[in-house]
């Protein structure tokens, strides 16, 4: 995806595209699904809150965030 943007390939997709995968992987790190069972939903707060605050990130802060193995900061 950076690699993609770096390169101007479909920039502006990419850029939009970036904040849509880190929200999704934050709300995957809090559910921490399995393969054996499905995952309860979420609360519907624990959804906006992180929409709020995941959405909204611009590349270099996601660059950062995706530093972060297994899970995002602040998510154990």
């Amino acid at each position: 995806m950076r690699a993609m943007m770096l390169l101007n390939i479909d920039r502006p997709r990419w850029t939009a595209f970036a904040p849509l995968m880190a929200y999704a992987w934050a709300l995957q790190s809090v559910a921490k699904p399995t393969t054996q069972t499905p995952s309860p939903p979420l609360p519907r707060e624990t959804v906006v809150r992180f929409a709020a605050s995941w959405l909204p990130r611009g590349p270099r802060r996601l660059d950062a965030d995706f530093q972060s193995y297994p899970y995002p900061r602040g998510i154990s």
